[in-house]
């Protein structure tokens, strides 16, 4: 192999092959190589033709020119192995579904239908068309379509169609099948485009940080939808982006099939010996437009010169030529290898050729993909979810967990407790109970209790398993995505909500979408704490409350304990959680001690608001760091007005309480959201909105929504104090209520 130096004192090659090197490859390797190559360029050929006639609906990206590199490149990879991919990701999800399927030693110059591949090829093949479709059929039951495609039996977890979105939670991955001790190797495709994305450089260092097994794979086509990438990518080599990371470097021609399969060769066995992971940059090119069976050039951003120029090196046309030319292959063996994959195309294709349109019985189950208004009398809330929808179904039981209501709480309490002692301690006793529960986050594991005290003591019984992280929200937020996807249960600290927006990729069209637009195969046991920190001088980056923004977006669970006897019973909820769920701490309530039940192995449901105080004039509704103001604004008019105060405790708006709720208004006829927040960022205002849209309130007062000045926190303290609603305003405007 011949190798010249990418720059002095890196491991860093250039590969190119000589012919030498083909012999070191077997006969086999070569022909299943070909094989998968072939087969993904007809099936592709395929989809284009049902694209044409209209049966194809929404976008598709082929992957024509880097059908054969993708091929040698997930051979090398082995079986023992996972992969996530972009937008343009069928020639990954095609081979790597082919080469696990396949026995190691499998000739598929032998007959095909003889074997015992077949019927999986087969089988596996038209659920990816069926996806790609989106009918029912499909990987993801028709929800993710070309772009989302997830089949984790084969290691194909997702492609994703944003550039450079799935790179973390290939981390995540790796993180996990290291903590498993499994042996994998992760590999994570990627084009030009992603390669200037922040999140490709979080999650390179966070890789190398953590010595995980993954492969970083650029396929260089050249070209964003119509930008050439050497116009927007600074640098010669981009391999080289890898530099500063410690990484292994590889550069290779994508139409060197050979090269391609060495470079991951390698890779793969200086990570399985525990070497550093690896960036290969295979340069290839795509001859088609973006989302087009066009070329190029058809779109005036390139010449046919160069379309030319490239179409004579592509691998599809000379891989084959070469392996003949060195009498690997005959020209039969050719012929009987298309006639083959002829005949497997037309098993999943054939059902098509007398159709002109999709028939409504493939389409998913409407029943299945929508879910209908509740049937009851306030019919406020599209998304029907009860207690058990989006709870593993064993949790409670294996974990020896039981549902509660507030009254058992109280008989049953029996000990003192902060909240952040709570969160310490509950967090200790999942660590303890569950292998696969791990904590990471900024500085969890030092000062030997976190930034806040809610890790204390932690590190030093669990050393292995409290994981400090780079200030890379978006690579170890991303990452909790890929682990959960190999079965770790991470538990992932944010210091502060504000943080989340840079992350904000991986919350809302990451983890928010995943277990949907992956046909809801994928359970997602993610629970994200982070500290609420208004009202304690943190200033206009560090002090917002994100519940209604997080709200918005379908997946969530979002809750916010008001005490340390709350935090427990969500908590335990949370981890038994299929969904993903945000955990709102206010700071204010990390000191405020409350008395606990001894056992703490109980559970409290999900969309269950609490009555604090009961009341027969106004209902006042809040939560998090608004319930004590509320408390003691009661306790104020507690001889001039009766407040009912309910705590909503659950805040996606799925799981808003609205029996609760509506029942209290039936008797107080008066409705008052009250919240820290500023008005633009009210979550009252959603809630009552579908209270009003749905339901006829009988009420003696108009409803309201009560907030914090719509202003970002100043830093100033008699500033602070004056923007955020208090006590005292609280007070002022119910007595101002009443009196009109």
């Amino acid at each position: 192999m011949k190798r010249s130096t990418l720059l002095e004192g890196y491991t860093g090659y250039r590969l190119s092959s000589e012919e030498r090197d083909l012999l070191d490859i077997s006969p086999i390797i070569h022909a299943q190589i070909l094989f998968s190559g072939r087969v993904i360029h007809e099936f592709e050929k395929a989809l284009v033709k049902l694209q044409k006639r209209g049966l194809l609906w929404g976008a598709l990206h082929p992957s024509f020119g880097m059908e054969i590199a993708a091929s040698a490149a997930l051979r090398a990879l082995g079986q023992k192995s996972r992969i996530n991919s972009t937008h343009r990701g069928h020639h990954h999800v095609l081979a790597k579904g082919l080469f696990a399927l396949m026995d190691e030693d499998w000739n598929p110059l032998k007959s095909v239908d003889e074997l015992d591949y077949y019927d999986r090829f087969i089988q596996y093949m038209k659920s990816i068309c069926d996806e790609i479709l989106g009918l029912r059929g499909g990987v993801c039951s028709g929800r993710g379509g070309s772009m989302h495609l997830y089949e984790p039996s084969v290691g194909v977890h997702g492609t994703n169609a944003i550039v450079g979105g799935a790179i973390p939670a290939a981390v995540g991955l790796a993180f996990g099948c290291k903590y498993n001790d499994s042996g994998e190797i992760v590999m994570s495709f990627f084009g030009d485009g992603a390669i200037n994305q922040g999140t490709f450089h979080e999650s390179c260092n966070l890789a190398t940080v953590l010595h995980l097994p993954i492969i970083f794979y650029l396929e260089n086509n050249q070209y964003a939808v119509g930008t050439s990438s050497k116009s927007v990518c600074a640098g010669d080599v981009l391999a080289l982006r890898g530099v500063g990371y410690g990484m292994q470097l590889f550069q290779v021609d994508a139409n060197d099939p050979l090269a391609v399969y060495y470079a991951i060769t390698e890779a793969r066995d200086k990570i399985s010996e525990g070497g550093a992971p690896a960036l290969i940059e295979a340069i290839g090119y795509r001859p088609t437009h973006h989302d087009s069976p066009l070329p190029g050039s058809a779109y005036g951003y390139r010449s046919k010169e160069e379309e030319k120029f490239w179409q004579a090196k592509d691998s599809y046309i000379q891989y084959p030529k070469f392996l003949m030319n060195q009498n690997i292959i005959t020209e039969d063996n050719l012929r009987l290898l298309d006639s083959q994959i002829e005949t497997i195309l037309d098993e999943i294709f054939g059902r098509f050729n007398q159709i002109s349109k999709i028939p409504s019985e493939w389409w998913p189950d409407e029943q299945r993909e929508t879910r209908p208004y509740l049937e009851s009398e306030v019919k406020v809330d599209p998304y029907e979810r009860d207690l058990v929808i989006g709870m593993r179904s064993e949790g409670l039981e294996l974990q020896n967990l039981h549902y509660v209501n507030d009254d058992w709480i109280k008989a049953s309490a029996g000990q003192t407790m902060t909240y952040v002692e709570a969160i310490s301690k509950i967090t200790e006793i999942w660590l303890a109970k569950d292998d696969s529960v791990v904590v990471w986050g900024e500085d969890v594991a030092n000062f030997n209790q976190g930034p806040y005290g809610a890790t204390k003591g932690l590190m030093k019984q669990f050393p292995s398993r409290i994981l400090n992280m780079p200030i890379s929200e978006s690579a170890f937020t991303g990452m909790g995505l890929g682990a959960t996807m190999v079965g770790i249960k991470p538990i992932v600290e944010i210091m502060f909500p504000d943080f989340v927006l840079v992350a904000a990729d991986q919350f809302f069209n990451q983890i928010a979408k995943a277990r949907y637009m992956y046909g809801g195969s994928l359970n997602l046991p993610l629970v994200i704490r982070t500290r609420v920190a208004t009202g304690t001088g943190m200033g206009p980056q560090h002090s917002m409350d994100l519940a209604a923004l997080f709200s918005l977006f379908p997946g969530w669970r979002i809750i916010a304990p008001v005490d340390a006897s709350q935090y427990v019973g969500l908590f335990n909820t949370a981890m038994v959680s299929n969904d993903p769920v945000l955990i709102l701490e206010h700071h204010t309530l990390y000191s405020k001690k409350a008395n606990v039940p001894v056992d703490l192995n109980y559970s409290i449901p999900f969309g269950s608001a609490r009555v604090v105080k009961k009341g027969n004039q106004v209902t006042c509704i809040g939560y998090g760091g608004m319930i004590p103001k509320l408390i003691e604004a009661a306790q104020i008019l507690a001889n001039e007005i009766s407040a009912e105060i309910i705590d909503l405790r659950s805040l996606d708006l799925p799981s808003i309480d609205y029996e609760t709720i509506l029942t209290s208004v039936d008797k107080t006829r008066s409705i008052v959201f009250f919240e820290e927040t500023p008005s633009s960022q009210s979550i009252g205002k959603q809630i009552l909105f579908n209270m009003l849209s749905a339901s006829t309130l009988n009420l003696a007062h108009p409803p309201a929504v009560v907030c914090s000045l719509n202003v970002s926190l100043p830093v100033s303290r008699p500033l602070e104090q004056t923007a955020i609603l208090s006590t005292e305003d609280i007070v002022t405007y119910l007595r101002g209520r009443r009196r009109k």
